[in-house]
């Protein structure tokens, strides 16, 4: 983004063609920013173990009525991040085995 910060997740909505201002969703799975100097990307947030948790607890429960949720009135919508399309410098795929060449810590908590 304009600012460097930096998300990497699942596009959930894309932009309305018709609509000004344009707008994307993304559901992340990591944020952080890229160094002021050097560009180098440095995640800062992991959010893929507590969206797996929601997602299986959700999951159990409209399954099982009766079972207990480990996160009641969560759901991966409320984690999900509206962005402006003017402040989106670039985007593209992101492949986690080929990250992990470069940054093999950050890419485990992935």
């Amino acid at each position: 983004l304009s600012t460097k910060h930096v998300y990497l997740g699942f596009n959930v909505r894309g932009p309305d063609p018709e609509a000004q201002p344009r707008w994307i969703r993304i559901l992340p799975l990591a944020s952080g920013y890229r160094g002021s100097e050097t560009q180098e990307l440095r995640f800062t947030t992991f959010y893929g173990k507590i969206l797996s948790e929601i997602w299986a607890s959700n999951a159990e429960a409209s399954n099982n009525p009766e079972a207990e949720v480990a996160f009641p009135n969560t759901t991966l919508e409320d984690f999900e991040v509206v962005l402006s399309t003017d402040e989106i410098h670039s985007a593209h795929l992101f492949d986690v085995r080929v990250y992990e060449h470069f940054d093999p810590d950050q890419a485990s908590k992935l």
